[in-house]
């Protein structure tokens, strides 16, 4: 009792197979970019997590040296202006 093996057509005689071959392709590039993606957006948070961190130290800092001014009488008047004011900007004096 001989079993006649029928030969596997290539894929390019099936259009069928073709299609989900091209298919296949396209959702394995589309998980490979997805996975390039989560692993750039789990880099950036981890960076933005770590910014924030240093910033709220450096803000501590900051309203720490503001104490330490206040209390040792280095820092009398606090509200400095940040920007110039218009006379300083025209020179104009007069007001």
């Amino acid at each position: 009792n001989t079993k006649t093996v029928q030969e596997e057509t290539p894929l390019e005689e099936n259009p069928e197979d073709t299609d989900l071959k091209f298919r296949y392709d396209l959702l394995s590039a589309d998980h490979e970019h997805l996975k390039k993606l989560l692993t750039q957006y789990s880099s950036l948070l981890s960076q933005e997590h770590d910014m924030n961190e240093k910033l709220e130290r450096t803000i501590q800092e900051l309203e720490d040296d503001i104490k330490f001014l206040i209390e040792n009488g280095e820092l009398y008047n606090f509200n400095v202006e940040l920007e110039p004011s218009r006379d300083e900007l025209t020179g104009d004096e007069s007001s």
